[in-house]
């Protein structure tokens, strides 16, 4: 059915169901608004497509003008690979050009968003959970 809409009424769809399916970690999006604050770049690295990426950041108001405070998406689609690649990561670091050692990854899974980066050269890895006043 998706692939017989016109091209809005299928990103309203799936804004719809984005919106329908998600719930915002409020206190989350508060952590990165002060690491934001505090002069630190935010990106998004995710095995979800850019469009994913930008319909979930919509529902928490980050990717708003006149300040949006995310300065880069590498996701899946973007030709990079997948967060449980090491290449991925090695791919990441050379498209942001920052240096690895100063970077940092904040994520909820073990292996891909601290192990993996980490062994890419990533300075450090904060896991959080999904659960609100969480980090681990």
């Amino acid at each position: 059915q998706a692939f017989q809409m016109d091209r809005e009424r299928a990103i309203q769809s799936l804004r719809n169901w984005h919106q329908g399916a998600f719930v915002v970690l409020w206190e989350q999006v508060h952590w990165l608004l002060k690491l934001h604050e505090e002069g630190y770049r935010i990106l998004i690295i995710s095995n979800n497509p850019h469009f994913g990426c930008l319909l979930k950041l919509e529902l928490t108001g980050l990717t708003n003008a006149p300040h949006p405070i995310i300065r880069g998406i590498y996701g899946s689609n973007n030709g990079l690979g997948q967060k449980h690649q090491l290449s991925f990561w090695k791919r990441v670091i050379d498209l942001c050009g920052i240096p690895a050692n100063r970077m940092a990854m904040v994520g909820d899974n073990p292996i891909e968003d601290a192990q993996i980066p980490r062994e890419a050269g990533f300075a450090q890895s904060v896991l959080v959970s999904k659960e609100p006043d969480c980090v681990v």
